[in-house]
C-alpha cells in the first residue's frame, strides 16, 4: 500500500523557481478535471486542486462561497503570491477584465504577429508562445486564432469596452 502524502510532499510537486515569487510557479504533479489541466493533490483521503490545498496551508481556510483566483491566470501556478480569493463572480469577471477567455491578449498578439511576419508552421508559433508567456500553447491554439475561432471578442478591445458589449448583449 503507497504511504499517503503528507503536506511536506504538496512541494515536491511544484515547481518554485528558487523561491522566486514573481515567477510562476508550475504544479508538476497529477493533473485532470474536464479540461485536464487542472493540478490536483491527494491529502488526508481527499482529492484537492493543488492551488487551494496551498491557499490553505500558507493562508488559512478558504471561506464559504469563496474561490482561489489566480492573478496570473495560469491555472497551474500554485506560487501563494500569485493567489487571491474571491467569488465565483469575481473569478468571471476576471476572465473579461483579463482576457482569460482564451489566450492573455499579448499572446494572442504575439500569435497574430508571428502568423503575419514570419513563415513559422503552427507547432514552432505555439512552441515560441509558450516559451516566451510561460503558458501552455497548443498548435490547435495557434491554427483557431488563425481561422479566428479562439477568440469572442477582438484582443484591442479595452476592458470597459468588453464589460460594455457583455452587457449590451445581455440586455437584448
Amino acid at each position: 500500500m503507497p504511504k499517503a502524502n503528507d503536506i511536506e510532499d504538496l512541494f515536491h510537486y511544484i515547481d518554485t523557481k528558487g523561491g522566486d515569487t514573481s515567477q510562476c510557479w508550475p504544479w508538476r504533479g497529477s493533473c485532470g478535471g474536464k479540461d485536464g489541466d487542472r493540478p490536483y493533490f491527494s491529502y488526508q483521503k481527499q482529492k484537492w486542486l493543488a492551488y487551494r490545498l496551498v491557499w490553505t496551508v500558507v493562508h488559512g481556510d478558504i471561506p464559504d462561497k469563496h474561490v482561489v483566483r489566480h492573478k496570473c491566470d495560469y491555472p497551474l501556478c500554485c506560487n501563494p503570491s500569485h493567489l487571491e480569493l474571491g467569488t465565483q463572480s469575481d473569478n468571471e469577471q476576471d476572465k473579461y477584465r483579463r482576457d482569460r477567455a482564451g489566450l492573455p491578449v499579448a499572446a494572442v498578439r504575439e500569435i497574430k504577429r508571428l502568423l503575419l511576419d514570419s513563415r513559422l508552421p503552427q507547432r514552432e508559433i505555439a512552441a515560441y508562445v509558450s516559451t516566451k508567456f510561460g503558458i501552455p500553447v497548443s498548435r490547435e491554439a495557434v491554427k483557431g486564432i488563425k481561422l479566428g475561432y479562439r477568440r469572442k471578442h477582438n484582443a484591442d478591445e479595452t476592458a470597459s469596452e468588453i464589460a460594455e458589449r457583455i452587457s449590451l448583449t445581455k440586455a437584448d
